[in-house]
């Protein structure tokens, strides 16, 4: 029986064990927000209690699913927090800090995954072009080879190769402007399409 199976039968061992090893990184999320040890320690232990309470509820479930119920409490109560302690004409500034700090939680799996999607759909996007704008496509964003190289590689005039990339943005970007679950996927499209920085550039 695993660490979580046990401890969703109110195995007290086993919640010691998931204690000493999240305790660290929901400690972390809540000093990075609150910027108060103190406070910190507070809301975490807070969230352990409530853990402990709701254990059942674990039944079947993995570490994953224990962490993320860590990250994401942690994260809420910090939230919750901030705004009970801020009186009710919080300037701009610190709203603008609020929502900067909420966002920069590095709730790393789930945004992984979004910035895979991302780069999935422009990939899946890129299969609906003609064969030979989708050669040049890939040359010049993917591999990032220079226009002129392309031309000479592929025996076909530099202003073709231009015509070609135009063609093959304006399908993509189209495609993409149609659906609205990549919308909600681009404001990671700086950090998901690092490894094309020429796709990057010219997409957003």
């Amino acid at each position: 029986m695993n660490i979580v199976d046990r401890f969703s039968q109110g195995d007290q061992a086993a919640f010691s064990l998931i204690w000493r090893k999240f305790y660290p990184v929901a400690y972390s999320v809540a000093s990075s927000f609150l910027g108060d040890k103190a406070a910190a320690e507070d809301i975490v232990s807070e969230i352990f209690e409530k853990l402990w309470r709701i254990h059942q509820n674990f039944a079947g479930k993995n570490e994953s699913d224990v962490k993320a119920f860590l990250l994401v409490a942690t994260k809420n109560r910090c939230i919750d927090r901030y705004r009970a302690d801020k009186k009710e004409h919080v300037r701009k500034a610190d709203y603008k800090k609020t929502i900067d700090v909420q966002q920069s939680f590095d709730f790393i799996q789930l945004r992984e995954s979004m910035r895979h999607e991302l780069i999935s759909r422009i990939l899946t996007a890129s299969q609906r072009l003609a064969p030979a704008t989708k050669k040049v496509f890939d040359l010049a964003f993917l591999e990032g080879i220079p226009d002129m190289e392309i031309s000479k590689l592929l025996n076909i005039q530099y202003q073709v190769v231009r015509n070609q990339k135009s063609r093959a943005l304006a399908q993509i970007r189209k495609i993409l402007a149609d659906n609205p679950e990549i919308q909600q996927l681009l404001p990671l499209a700086a950090t998901s399409l690092l490894l094309y920085p020429a796709l990057a550039a010219a997409l957003f």
